[in-house]
């Protein structure tokens, strides 16, 4: 019972927020929104490295004072004052989130350890994010709790995925990498170099320390079309990235039509998928594996997306650079993770 004891309070936890605060409004966005999203390598024919992510998010109503944003119960709130610069140009959201992460090797049926190639790891976590925001400019942040390892439940939910899909049943999952508490703090800013009515342009800038992920990134994100005023969001893997809506929607009330186009290059002192457990000592895959990562990862994110007031669907495709020396893992096996991501929200 005591491994489910995690996942059910992050559960419970999520479902308590939305029904204690479901019919409270916000003068400048009426409903919370809700995303489900969906992410696998699938999309390019591979199961490897992250084969699989998803997660629940609740975002606040939009609010002119971080004081009155409603529609979500999350941590983090005594930093907001703290961090969060309070403009009056500018209008807050915060949100809760809730993902798992699916890492395997390549070849999942061979029970046996496999150390030159990615590990078995799971994780679960819950991330309570703070972002303000303009047209032109965002600043956010967001702290990241929760496990890795068997705890996670991620074994379980994949081989029960499998198990109904009739796909290969995962035969590596005690090998996966030990029980360990996570924690992470992310800090985001973007502003815009370019702003018209079908076009945008912005440029974004994080950090994040932690045990699950210690780095930096950078990049340009456009947007093209009928689009919403703010920013774009591509859903990232949970813990690694805020998770965040900084949308504001057309003051024309038309369904929004547009496409985005994404270029990062980020660079890591910590990265668990690629280097097993931070902080507990005698995992195998963690101390004896062969793979060598590489410490700069560029990608190009591309996504089209259909949003109209009380619902939206989002897709998007990462393709990335070679993230390990191909000569450190075994031949054929792949040194690139490129997968795709469904969205979809809700607003009620």
């Amino acid at each position: 019972m005591q491994r489910y004891l995690f996942p059910i309070i992050l559960f419970f936890g999520l479902l308590a927020s939305g029904i204690a605060q479901a019919n409270e409004q916000s003068p400048l966005r009426e409903r919370p929104t809700w995303r489900f999203t969906f992410a696998n390598d699938v999309f390019f024919s591979s199961d490897n490295q992250y084969t699989n992510g998803v997660t629940v998010q609740k975002h606040s109503t939009i609010s002119g004072n971080i004081d009155d944003l409603q529609g979500v119960r999350t941590f983090g709130k005594g930093l907001a004052r703290k961090i969060l610069p309070q403009d009056s140009d500018l209008v807050y959201r915060k949100a809760l989130s809730v993902g798992q992460f699916f890492g395997t090797p390549d070849d999942i049926e061979d029970p046996d350890i496999i150390l030159d190639d990615a590990a078995y790891l799971g994780t679960l976590a819950a991330q309570g994010s703070w972002i303000a925001f303009s047209d032109t400019r965002l600043t956010g942040y967001a702290i990241t709790i929760g496990i890795v390892g068997e705890y996670s439940f991620a074994a379980d939910v994949q081989k029960a995925v499998h198990s109904l899909v009739d796909a290969t049943e995962p035969q590596g999952w005690d090998n996966q990498i030990d029980n360990e508490p996570l924690l992470n703090f992310h800090y985001m800013k973007k502003r815009k170099l370019w702003n018209q009515p079908s076009f945008d342009g912005a440029v974004n800038f994080d950090v994040a320390v932690g045990n699950f992920y210690t780095g930096l990134g950078a990049g340009i994100e456009t947007r093209f079309g009928r689009k919403p005023g703010g920013f774009g969001y591509a859903p990232e893997i949970h813990g690694k990235a805020i998770a965040h809506d900084a949308t504001l929607a057309r003051k024309d009330g038309r369904t929004e039509i547009y496409g985005t186009l994404m270029a990062r290059v980020w660079t890591w002192a910590v990265y668990m998928p690629f280097e097993g457990n931070t902080f507990v000592d005698g995992n195998e895959w963690t101390e004896e594996n062969t793979i060598e990562p590489e410490r700069v990862i560029g990608q190009v994110i591309a996504g089209i997306h259909l949003v109209r007031p009380s619902w939206g669907i989002h897709f998007s495709w990462t393709f990335a650079t070679d993230n390990v020396d191909e000569n450190s893992i075994s031949p054929g096996l792949e040194i690139e993770n490129n997968y795709g991501v469904m969205m979809f929200e809700w607003r009620f």
